[in-house]
């Protein structure tokens, strides 16, 4: 199993170091992990033309870090969103890069894993941010058949839960 592991590069804390290394350990036993490291200066939010979706083939328009990802996303059987939750959305970082690569060759991929943390998230945002990822990607295929239908989403307010984090990762997978 080839792996995109997605990860915003601004975030390093301690939960987030802990977490990342046990998950990459884990996707490796899997198969070829490719670590891709994205910050808020490698990535333009959408700007919402839909030009990518009607003109231009699911090429965005904005030549930046995804753009570059999304050619050789749909070389990958998994692609995992790692980032800190904020407001019970991913960052801005990882949002951006989740919504921008909706639109293309990610339709192909066949299992995406959502795994967001950190050690302040209250408990409506961490509720939030689940269904989001959970209802919003998971049950999409209702309203877009090329949306993939795998769809795990996890979270991590604690080095404690770190541990049960990929203990049900392992099962996912």
């Amino acid at each position: 199993m080839r792996t995109a592991f997605i990860a915003d590069k601004n975030s390093k804390t301690p939960l987030a170091e802990d977490l990342r290394g046990r998950v990459t350990g884990l996707l490796a036993e899997k198969g070829d992990v490719e670590i891709l490291e994205i910050g808020s200066s490698d990535v333009v939010p959408c700007l919402g033309c839909l030009l990518c979706m009607t003109k231009r083939h699911s090429v965005c328009v904005s030549d930046d870090a995804v753009a570059k990802l999304n050619l050789r996303i749909g070389d990958f059987d998994l692609v995992c969103f790692f980032g800190p939750i904020a407001f019970g959305q991913f960052s801005s970082t990882i949002k951006s890069v989740a919504e921008k690569a909706q639109t293309n060759r990610m339709l192909r991929s066949r299992f995406i894993v959502a795994i967001g943390y950190g050690d302040d998230v209250r408990d409506d945002e961490l509720a939030t941010f689940l269904d989001i990822y959970r209802k919003h990607l998971g049950v999409a295929d209702v309203l877009h058949s090329l949306f993939p239908a795998r769809v795990e989403v996890f979270a991590s307010r604690s080095l404690e839960d770190n541990g049960a984090l990929c203990a049900q990762l392992r099962r996912a997978l």
